[in-house]
Parts: C-alpha cells; structure tokens; sequence
C-alpha cells in the first residue's frame, strides 16, 4: 500500500467538533490512478498539503511509502518530499527566467541533493521530446511560453525524478476543453508503463471518465460541515 491514511483530523482553527478534515481511513496502492473530486471550498488543497507534509495533521497519521510523515522533522519532510512526491499546480510554479530545460534539471538537483539516486532516470531532454515539446523550446524561459507548453514543462518537471506519488491539484482548470482532453490523454500515456500513483484532484467531473478510480471527498471525508 502506498497511501495510508488513519484517523486523520485537520482544521485551521483546531475546531474539535467539526473539522475540515476528518478522514477515518484511506488507502491508495502503488501504481493506482485516483480521481479526487469534491466542490470549491470542500477541503482538496488542505488534504494535498497534508499529503505533502506541508501541514500536519491535528491527529491521525499519514503513511506514504511506509514513513509516518507526521512523526517526522520538518527537515526530514523536505527531504522526503523531494525523494518521493511530485506536484503539478494550476499555477505551474515553474521559475520564469529559467528556461524549460532548466526548470527541470533544477528539480534533478533539489532530489540529488536530498539523496534521491538519480541513475538511471531519464534526462531533461529525453523527457521533454517525449511530451512533445519542440526542441526550439527547450531554452526558452518559462514565462515566454504559452499556458498549454508550460503545463506541458511542469508534467515534465514532476516527472523527472520517477516519483512515488504525483499530485496534480486543478491542473486543467484553465484550459479548453480540447487542449485539457489532450492534457490528459498525454499524462495518463506517459505514466502508463511507471509505477508511479496519482492523486488528481478537480472539481470538474467530467474528467472523472480518464480515472479508474474515481472518488467524491465527501464520501471519505466527515468533516467540512
């Protein structure tokens, strides 16, 4: 099992009758491909941070690729998560000045040094041919490129580490529905043949169709009301 989740409560304001997040269990298998939808405001982002260790849970415990995330040191957190967890925001979050190429070699160097081993893992270029990105992009810097080619580099980016879990939190929301199918269809096609888990979150359902596995937050999670 590659997610774990146990008795998990979580609110900004440490409610004790009704917090936002209140997830008795949950579990996710390595490999797995999860549609995660649930309406504005329902909780999707605060349960990805706590997923990332980013926040901490108020009890329970979250346990991904068998470490118990909110036993460990903030340090220890920062280095896990640049081992193990890839993100791709609605935001994109790449550097701007930095070309695509770089962009991702830079997450290369942020794993290396927390102690990922990077032999054998492709190189930036391998993966941004196969994403379908012209190589006249490639030393572009991110802000010169359109909204489809920088999502395009932050698939790219998450993808270069070979993580254990890929989170990806309303990437399609600002796209058209041609290029967000597409969007989809290349994701799912380049990490068909990896072990890697995904957690795809949206409010939109309509993308619940690319997911065998599809799952309302509201039918996990007692919390929120």
């Amino acid at each position: 099992m590659l997610l774990s989740i146990n008795q998990l409560k979580f609110d900004y304001d440490n409610r004790q009758k009704s917090p936002l997040i209140d997830i008795p269990e949950w579990h996710v298998k390595q490999g797995e491909h999860v549609f995660l939808h649930g309406p504005s405001g329902a909780g999707k982002s605060t349960l990805l941070n706590l997923l990332g260790g980013i926040l901490l849970p108020s009890s329970g415990d979250i346990v991904l690729n068998g470490n118990t995330l909110n036993t460990m040191s903030a340090k220890q957190r920062d280095r896990f998560r640049a081992k193990n967890l890839a993100y791709v925001f609605q935001q994109f979050n790449l550097i701007p000045y930095l070309s695509a190429k770089d962009n991702i070699e830079l997450a290369v160097f942020l794993a290396k040094k927390a102690g990922h081993k990077t032999t054998g893992l492709e190189s930036a270029v391998d993966v941004l041919a196969s994403l379908n990105i012209p190589d006249a992009l490639w030393t572009k810097p991110a802000e010169k490129l359109s909204i489809g080619q920088q999502q395009r580099v932050a698939i790219a980016r998450a993808m270069i580490n070979q993580p254990s879990l890929m989170i990806l939190d309303e990437p399609t929301s600002s796209l058209d529905e041609r290029n967000r199918d597409s969007f989809l269809q290349l994701l799912l096609q380049r990490l068909q043949h990896t072990s890697t888990t995904v957690i795809f979150v949206s409010h939109d359902q309509r993308l619940a169709s690319f997911f065998p596995q599809v799952i309302a937050l509201n039918d996990i999670n007692q919390g929120g009301v």
